[in-house]
């Protein structure tokens, strides 16, 4: 019981909190563009004009992300491109070093089944 309380209270204080605190205000339900309780409301133009804006500043906000985010897709595919290129590079001169110090081994030979010389 103590559990609903707690929440009705805190559903209470909510909607009392948006309602006061809130920077958009609607007319009360009922009160039509001659209402007199409907003065200082925004008009149904002036909510739509402003949706427009939000709209627009979103497509701005969403192309200006998608820009940034192909900038940094191609700066990482840049480093990428280096580090493998680098990586090549190292390999290559390992290997270079590696036939370099690499001698053509030839048998040994033996000493002991050799004939003697005159």
């Amino acid at each position: 019981m103590g559990h609903l309380l707690a929440f009705l209270a805190g559903a209470g204080v909510a909607t009392w909190y948006a309602r006061h605190h809130s920077t958009y205000h609607y007319p009360p339900s009922g009160a039509g563009p001659h209402h007199p309780s409907a003065a200082g409301y925004p008009s149904q133009a002036e909510r739509n004009k402003e949706w427009e804006e939000h709209r627009a500043r979103f497509r701005d906000m969403s192309a200006q992300a998608g820009s940034t985010m192909m900038d940094v897709t191609e700066a990482t595919l840049d480093v990428m491109q280096v580090a493998v290129q680098t990586l090549r590079e190292k390999l290559a001169e390992h290997r270079t070093m590696r036939m370099e110090h690499q001698q053509p081994v030839s048998p040994p030979q033996d000493q002991t089944n050799r004939p003697p010389e005159a």
